[in-house]
């Protein structure tokens, strides 16, 4: 009989009535005890036989079946008093608040119950969201009193029924299950009855379906007991029972049930049976949900809390995330990994191990049932065998020395046999937590020794991944069609660009990136034997030989490629010239045949042996070559050629990696941002530049059609997250490309790396002493500004920061302070630290691992610990440790540490350091629970969103989202580092387009004017052909002067801001300086001598020295000002102005001429077009002239600035000699005044006085 599909129209949720629990119940329990003496289950108890059985030798007394097939069936337990079911306190709460408490009608007029009534069933009808009409009736039905009315007061109608009448008191909720009317505490058999006045008309605009639902059974009288099978007890060692937490729980309610029956048969005071019926609230209560906030959680005499039903279903480990949407799979393996760099970012390496005990379904046919007999001999125990075969009538057969022969014997088309893993197969690799597309993505199969996983670390980046102990899963797919749409799919190649902001995710790191860079610097040669070794090794194309020199052509890009490893051919942007595909046989091939045809017909016997040896590793059964379009992919000329015995460099190495057509400029992560390639890039015609000496650390990269002829090659070219060169490859070339080049350049970088060595040890950071000293005493000269900046914040000298307190702005000014003694005091250390001859230093400034700041805090200084973004405050009794003092403020009472990691942390630096680490530990942890949380809730929310193919953003009930997606419509997959496009990029190439198409700017002469045009043909003629020429005039003044006004503008515009900021930082320097000497000042003309003599004599002595310091520093700013190119450039552009102003000259003529034109053209009647284009080139000569006299303008301006700042900067040095004269004056009136207090004393007679007085006036 044909089997119908049924589709669910819809889903109902009710509760079971009384009724309902009874008649599915199949015994009512009645006893709290489980078993009798001898061990069986005791009838109306809670483990009768007939809930279920879990013994296989018993028979379930109500279905039959023995234990372990028995799903197990339903009871029961009447309850002596109603219960309130904790679920539904919230419910019934507000069912009462909005119901009359005496004729059970809900709180609203007949008017708004039809209203309601009609707006509930049409959003029904529409399938709508009813949740907010359902609050509003809910919230206008509450009638509460705010407080009881006296007995001879009138209450408001709005506080009484609508339909009877009766005031209506507050009710109220003490979570979770007591209900309060005014001050009287409901039962829950009167809550019960109020319920059952509850009309099934009001129900349904109270949100009740009367079908499925009535209010009065959300107040239980029958509790289900549930199935033995749901809470099985377990035999322990000692031979005891240990019964479920639900058991025990129900044995608390029957035992409680017992007690209340016979207290109330009995008459029992009513005090007692209303604290039973309590009790019965409470074990009920926790049977439900053991953590209900009010509630004491039920326990075991051991402490631990009874696992309930609420706690069984909800969380992680709760049933419904944990069993129902948990996956436990087959055909899985999980194991450490490690890394192993020959193999490709597509392949995983499998251990022999797992690989002959996790298998994949092979379907007999002609083509493969000899090779599927040898798996079958093979067996089991011998990689690569087979463990089971599968028949066509679905017979299974375990293969072993007994049935191996009978499976070879009987094996035949349509069977399946379970083979062992093998090279080549398709699995899927995870690493959890599983956060993004790339956590799991297909590898190919390569079995190798030993028992871990073996993976390409360029792939690390992706999975999140390191070999610290990290395990991934592995799991095999058992279907043809899953291993196609993963291998089209879900292969690493087709992941390498992220889907977050369309850069490579995957790339090369740690060693690939200082292999690359020591392999492409300068001064990296080798010898022709080692550059062979080498690109052998890093399997790639052999040169061809033509006796005299190396030639290596396009040609030898083509790397033969295994058939499963060539996808479906693409054409990309700029179409394909070749679609032709051919295949080469190599089964009847000789190993010297199968190397010539790999493109390496001329060799000699040397050679031939090399390439024996590739051909050997590379060729497979079937190899077919791939031709890409030309233009994309391969020239036909040599672009590189090498006499015989001539040295290799390492850029020329590397060039054999990249596409012919490839070209490509870019600053390497070494770049140290002097701005200095920028400066002649602005000032060199691009034809003139000299790339050998544009930066002398060879940081500025040029890739010229496929040749890497300038710059190194470092994570900025094919790293992780940044790389260059990657990018342009996956996005022009496509991902297959860029997995060759991926697996190719590392495998080069390796080499490199093996050449030359790479070593670090602790005397990559030693330091010469000179600089040893100069950082300690730059780090005393910080803590010394530090703890005058405190000084002056005592003594209330220190201004807040406009929105700050003074607190915070001493805390932000020692921050800094602090944080600049660092930065300095590693800018020392860098100046030394070089990439000659550290490795370290070549690990950090490459990008490799680490950072300059990681080195210069193991060389010079660790740095403030920051707690919260601030300094360390905690502490006891006022101070961060018992050895400072109280309120003390200090760099390194708070937290500053000194010292650096290679000399050591003293005690105090260690503590303060070891209570930044744990804030960083502490952070991590929560940070990670809370993104998780986050991105777990992001995804429930968004899985009922689909985007349609016209970009719409809808839900599952229609309603848009957003009209295009991501408000912008791009995808962050296909994005340029999260930028819609690269402009700059386009540019370029329609620039390169027009150049191989020959497109140019013509030069043409200016042409005559013609002064007198006649009525003619030819001459109407004579004037397109002459407004052709205007055009064309206009197009070379745009082209070319327009265009260096605008790079002028451009340049100038950074010069004024570079010079702005010297002059403020002169400025605040100075004026640092004059603030302290006017207060200086200020404190000898108030304070007292003798006091200032004791404190201040000293200070003012030095001040005379400091002040002439200042002004000759204020004296070298000047010079350095009149000799910068600031200044010299304003000079040198005076020529540039006049020429601007001929210029204008020039244009004005121009717009005359053409405004004779256009008055002879009306007297001719030249058509609207020609007059047209004339005033478009008067508008647009005007203009121009516009943008002239604008530049003019700045450079004015420019001029006025400088002169300005030279006038300021001589207008502070008078400043500062006024000043230093005065303090002189003081000085010497203090000295004064001083002497004569020792000469009233008579310390001194009165000749020395004169004479010290007569010294005074000669100084």
């Amino acid at each position: 009989m044909k089997e119908f599909i049924k589709k669910i129209e819809r889903i109902n949720f009710g509760l079971m009535s009384p009724e309902d629990i009874r008649s599915m119940s199949v015994v009512r329990v009645e006893t709290p005890d489980t078993y009798d003496s001898d061990g069986y289950p005791i009838e109306n108890g809670l483990m009768d036989p007939r809930l279920g059985v879990l013994d296989p030798s018993l028979k379930c007394h109500t279905c039959g079946v023995r234990g372990g097939d028995c799903q197990g069936h339903f009871g029961s337990i009447e309850l002596a008093r109603p219960v309130l079911h904790v679920g539904f306190g919230d419910i019934i709460h507000k069912i009462l608040r909005s119901t009359c408490n005496e004729c059970g009608r809900v709180l609203l007029n007949p008017e708004e119950i039809f209203y309601y009534h009609e707006k509930i069933e049409e959003a029904l009808e529409n399938k709508k969201n009813i949740s907010k009409i359902l609050n509003d009736v809910y919230t206008k039905s509450k009638r509460d009193m705010k407080e009881k009315p006296a007995e001879d007061e009138e209450i408001d109608e709005k506080y009484c029924c609508p339909h009877c009448g009766t005031p209506q008191l507050p009710v109220t909720l003490d979570k979770p299950t007591s209900i309060f009317q005014d001050d009287y505490k409901l039962t829950a058999s009167e809550i019960r009855e109020r319920l059952e006045r509850i009309t099934d008309d009001d129900m349904y605009i109270l949100g009740i379906n009367p079908e499925v639902a009535r209010p009065e059974w959300l107040v239980l009288t029958v509790l289900p007991v549930p199935p033995v099978t749901v809470r099985p007890s377990i035999t322990l060692d000692t031979g005891e029972r240990s019964e479920d937490d639900l058991t025990h729980k129900l044995v608390d309610i029957l035992r409680i049930n017992q007690r209340l029956v016979e207290n109330m048969e009995a008459g029992a005071p009513q005090l007692i049976v209303e604290d039973l019926w309590d009790l019965l609230q409470y074990h009920v209560t926790t049977y439900f949900d053991n953590e209900a906030s009010g509630v004491p959680p039920s326990k075991h005499r051991s402490g631990r809390p009874l696992k309930t039903l609420t706690q069984r279903l909800k969380g992680k480990e709760g049933r419904f995330r944990s069993n129902l949407s948990g996956k436990r799979v087959n055909f899985s393996a999980r194991t450490v990994i490690t890394p192993d760099p020959n193999i490709s970012i597509n392949e995983v390496g499998v251990p022999e191990m797992i690989a002959k005990e996790v298998t994949v379904p092979a379907y007999v046919n002609d083509w493969n049932i000899t090779e599927l007999k040898k798996c079958v001999e093979n067996g089991p125990d011998v990689h690569p065998g087979a463990n089971y075969m599968i028949t066509e009538s679905g017979n299974r057969r375990r293969i072993n020395k007994e049935t191996k022969e009978y499976i070879l014997e009987n094996l035949k088309p349509g069977d399946i046999l379970e083979r062992h893993l093998r090279d080549g197969d398709m699995v899927l690799f995870n690493r959890q937590p599983s956060l993004h597309r790339m956590s799991m993505m297909a590898h190919e199969v390569r079995v190798l020794p030993y028992k871990t996983f073996r993976l390409n670390s360029c792939v690390c980046p992706a999975y999140n991944a390191d070999f610290d102990g990290d395990e991934m899963n592995m799991h095999v797919f058992q279907t043809d069609e899953s291993r196609a749409e993963a291998k089209s799919l879900m292969r690493v190649q087709e992941h390498i660009l992220s889907p977050r902001f369309g850069g490579p995710i995957i790339g090369a790191i740690h060693d690939h990136i200082s292999g690359a860079y020591l392999l492409t610097r300068k001064s990296m040669k080798f010898t022709e034997e080692q550059a062979l070794q080498i690109i052998r090794k890093s399997h790639l194309a052999i040169p061809e030989n033509d006796g005299e020199k190396w030639l290596l052509k396009a040609e030898s890009h083509e790397t033969p490629e295994v058939e499963s490893e060539i996808a479906k051919k693409t054409k990309n942007v700029r179409g394909t010239k070749d679609d032709k595909v051919t295949y080469l046989n190599t089964l009847d091939l000789t190993e010297d045949e199968k190397a010539k045809r790999l493109k390496a017909n001329k060799w000699n016997d040397e050679e031939k042996e090399i390439i024996k040896s590739i051909a050997h590793d590379r060729i497979a059964s079937e190899i077919r070559q791939k031709y890409e379009d030309q233009s994309a992919v391969d020239n036909t000329e040599s672009i590189i050629e090498k006499a015989n015995g001539e040295e290799w460099t390492g850029k020329e190495l590397f060039s054999l990696l990249l596409p012919n057509q490839m070209n490509l400029t870019y600053k390497a992560e070494i770049c140290t941002k002097c701005g200095q390639c920028d400066k002649i890039l602005r000032e060199t015609p691009k034809d003139e530049v000299d790339y050998d000496t544009l930066c002398p650390i060879d940081a500025y990269v040029v890739i010229e059609n496929g040749i890497l002829k300038h710059g190194v090659i470092d994570e900025k070219a094919y790293g992780s997250m940044s790389g260059q060169i990657l990018d342009k490859i996956v996005k022009e070339y496509g991902p297959g490309r860029a997995k060759e080049f991926l697996d190719r350049s590392t495998d080069l970088a390796i080499c490199g790396i093996m050449q030359t060595g790479i070593t670090t040890s602790l005397n990559d950071f030693e330091l010469p002493d000179e600089v040893q000293l100069e950082i300690n005493q730059h780090l005393k000269d910080s803590e010394e500004k530090v703890d005058k900046l405190i000084k002056k914040y005592k003594m209330g000298y220190l201004k807040a920061i406009q929105g700050r307190s003074l607190e915070e702005t001493l805390k932000m000014r020692i921050m800094q302070i602090l944080g600049e003694a660092r930065d300095k005091s590693g800018e020392i250390a860098e100046d030394f630290l070089t990439m000659e001859h550290n490795q370290s230093v070549v690990m950090a400034r490459t990008g490799a691992r680490a950072s300059m700041l990681n080195l210069t805090q193991i060389t010079s200084c660790v740095g403030q610990q920051a707690v919260r973004g601030g300094r360390i405050h905690r502490g006891y009794i006022e101070r961060t440790l018992p050895h400072f003092k109280r309120n003390e403020l200090g760099a390194k009472a708070k937290g500053f540490v000194h010292s650096s990691y290679k000399s050591g942390l003293d005690p105090i630096e260690f503590f303060f350091h070891a209570i930044g680490g744990r804030e960083g530990l502490v952070d991590t942890a929560i940070r990670t629970a809370q993104s998780g949380y986050m991105q777990r809730r992001l995804v429930n929310a968004l899985q009922d969103l689909q985007v349609k193919r016209s970009g719409l953003v809808i839900d599952n009930y229609g309603n848009v989202v957003q009209r295009i997606f991501g408000e912008d419509g791009v995808d962050p997959a296909k994005s340029d580092f999260g930028r819609a496009a690269n402009f700059d990029k386009l540019i370029d190439e329609i620039r390169l387009s027009e150049k191989e198409e020959g497109y140019n700017f013509k030069d043409i002469s200016k042409p005559k004017v013609i002064n007198k045009p006649t009525v003619n043909q030819e001459d109407i003629n004579k004037l397109n052909e002459y407004i052709e020429l205007l055009k064309n005039e206009m197009s070379n003044l745009k082209e070319s002067e327009i265009k260096s006004f605008l790079n002028e503008h451009s340049e100038f515009k950074n010069q004024l801001e570079t010079l702005y900021l010297k002059y403020n930082n002169l400025l605040k320097e100075m004026n640092s300086t004059i603030i302290q000497i006017i207060r200086t000042k200020k404190r000898l003309n108030n304070g007292s001598f003798i006091l200032f003599k004791m404190e201040r004599f000293d200070n003012v002595n030095d001040y005379p020295e400091k002040v002439e310091d200042l002004l000759l520093e204020i004296d070298i700013k000047i010079n350095e000002i009149k000799k910068s190119d600031d200044y010299l450039f304003i000079i040198n552009k005076t020529q540039l102005l006049i020429d601007k102003q001929k210029l204008i000259s020039d244009i004005e003529r121009f717009i005359a001429e053409l405004n004779d034109l256009k008055n002879e053209s009306n007297k001719i009647n030249v058509s609207k077009s020609i007059l047209s284009d004339i005033d478009k080139l008067i508008h647009k000569s005007n203009v121009l002239i516009e943008d002239l006299n604008k530049e003019i303008n700045s450079y004015n301006e420019f001029n006025t600035v400088l002169k300005n700042g030279e006038n300021s900067l001589n207008n502070l040095k008078s400043e500062y000699i006024s000043i230093n004269d005065k303090i002189e004056q003081r000085k010497n009136n203090v000295m004064l005044i001083e002497y004569q207090i020792l000469f009233d004393e008579d310390i001194i007679t009165k000749k020395e006085f004169n004479e010290l007085k007569k010294e005074l006036k000669n100084n």
